[in-house]
């Protein structure tokens, strides 16, 4: 996040608009989506339950898509 020079609003439009693209096989998730100012990012995140039962996201990578 840092090294790419992404924010936590970065980040949260990602994960908020983005699209589940590929499900791996320990559970987490690749996200793909734009930053808010239009930039494609990729996410790596995981589902985690709480203890109250509700769930929540663990982003655990992230990194700006280049296409070549």
């Amino acid at each position: 996040m840092n090294k790419d020079g992404l924010s936590l609003v970065d980040i949260l439009a990602v994960i908020g608009a983005g699209r589940a693209v590929e499900e791996q096989p320990d559970g987490r998730y690749r996200v793909e989506g734009r930053t808010a100012d239009g930039e494609p990012v990729v996410a790596i995140c995981k589902l985690q339950e709480t203890s109250r039962g509700s769930e929540r996201v663990f982003v655990s990578t992230v990194w700006r898509l280049i296409k070549r």
